[in-house]
């Protein structure tokens, strides 16, 4: 994609996102540097400028795509929301995080505490919004603003690359140390901690590596799940199915779960139509519920979770009524008066 075309795909976006990507702080003002000259950079040292990157703040660069963590980048990288560095340098999510992690920032510095809470308040907002780009996640305004420069050929051609890497010595990065032949025969028949001090590496990477190569723990009851397993769940009842496999019940509800595999004998666990949902907009839960023949609960819950207003039928309380309030208890006056209880009880208080 050319700088031209990314720039007006920022400008398009820049009426829904403005808000969102917000900058707390700034103005940032790119360093001064002429084309070959050098700058020092917090990440890589003293680093050639190969000229400026073509994202909404231009900024010296090597390669003419990689920002240079220098100058204000650096103020803007402590205190900005990663989503906000990423939107308006051009650059991924994953390397404003390695900026962060150089520089030794916080967590959750100011701009990403504010971040977080604009999209708790508008998360209703954007959900029932007509504009797409309103509803799209930040980090989609992100990919979308900022796409990556690599063609597919060249995607598929480094995963082959680190794929046969990873099978022939354990580990992407070459500067690590590979797994030989002898350790890994100890996978598996060692425990991961004596494995750790023979090879000298940490238990994390042992774990990782056993795991890897599908080996079982010598001292965990932990067993990978097989191809048969898998296409067993659902089939029969959680409890049932636990027994049978030999393993505990709720990891039988988590892998199903996590594979969106409902479950047998619960026909009501389905996955909502686009005409169920546009019955939250009108009718109450009961109405739905009778038209849909799900649960009142879980009606209410994907009713949160969608951010549709509760359609509530309210019928005003006429003087006769109140007269009876105080004629008996509040069960009575439910019967009587066709209400619940509850509703009995708050009248007859205020």
């Amino acid at each position: 994609m050319t700088g031209k075309m990314k720039t007006q795909g920022f400008y398009r976006l820049r009426a829904a996102s403005s808000e969102r990507f917000k900058l707390i702080g700034g103005p940032y003002r790119p360093p001064r540097a002429k084309r070959g000259g050098f700058l020092y950079c917090r990440l890589r040292g003293w680093v050639q400028v190969d000229g400026y990157t073509q994202a909404p703040i231009p900024w010296p660069a090597k390669w003419g795509r990689s920002p240079l963590l220098c100058g204000d980048l650096v103020k803007a990288v402590k205190r900005e929301a990663k989503a906000s560095v990423a939107y308006y340098w051009g650059v991924s999510v994953i390397t404003v995080y390695k900026w962060r992690k150089a520089l030794g920032v916080e967590w959750w510095p100011e701009g990403s505490r504010k971040l977080m809470a604009h999209s708790r308040r508008t998360l209703n907002i954007r959900r029932t919004a007509k504009n797409p780009e309103l509803r799209k996640s930040t980090y989609a305004l992100v990919k979308e603003a900022n796409p990556r420069r690599r063609s597919k050929a060249f995607r598929a051609l480094m995963r082959k690359r680190m794929r046969e890497r990873l099978k022939e010595t354990g580990v992407l990065d070459p500067r690590r140390k590979a797994w030989t032949r002898t350790e890994q025969k100890l996978l598996g028949v060692l425990p991961d901690r004596e494995v750790a001090k023979r090879s000298k590496r940490t238990v994390a990477a042992v774990m990782t590596r056993r795991r890897h190569l599908r080996k079982k723990s010598p001292t965990r009851s932990w067993k990978h799940w097989s191809a048969a397993d898998i296409q067993a769940l659902g089939s029969k009842p959680d409890k049932a199915l636990a027994k049978e496999l030999g393993r505990h019940i709720s990891a039988i509800g988590a892998k199903r779960r996590k594979l969106k595999i409902p479950q047998v004998g619960r026909p009501t666990m389905r996955p909502w139509t686009p005409e169920e949902e546009a019955l939250l907009r009108d009718a109450s839960d009961e109405e739905v519920a009778k038209k849909t023949g799900r649960t009142l609960n879980s009606i209410y819950i994907h009713r949160r979770g969608r951010g549709f207003p509760r359609q509530v039928k309210l019928r005003r309380w006429t003087p006769a009524e109140k007269q009876l309030l105080f004629g008996g208890t509040a069960a009575e006056l439910a019967l009587r008066l066709k209400r619940r209880s509850k509703a009995c009880k708050l009248s007859a208080r205020y």
